[in-house]
């Protein structure tokens, strides 16, 4: 879903021990809360 809503190069990692979440993406659209709202509403996304 990610590359049909304008969204390259994902990653996510785990910052141990602190259990830390971060995540990094590019975008490469033009209208990002249509992309967004488009990734939301995704069965699998959610």
């Amino acid at each position: 879903m990610s590359s049909r809503s304008n969204i390259r190069n994902q990653s996510i990692f785990l910052k141990e021990p602190e259990k830390l979440l971060l995540g990094y993406w590019e975008y490469h659209g033009s209208d990002f809360e249509a992309d967004a709202a488009k990734m939301a509403a995704d069965p699998r996304t959610q």
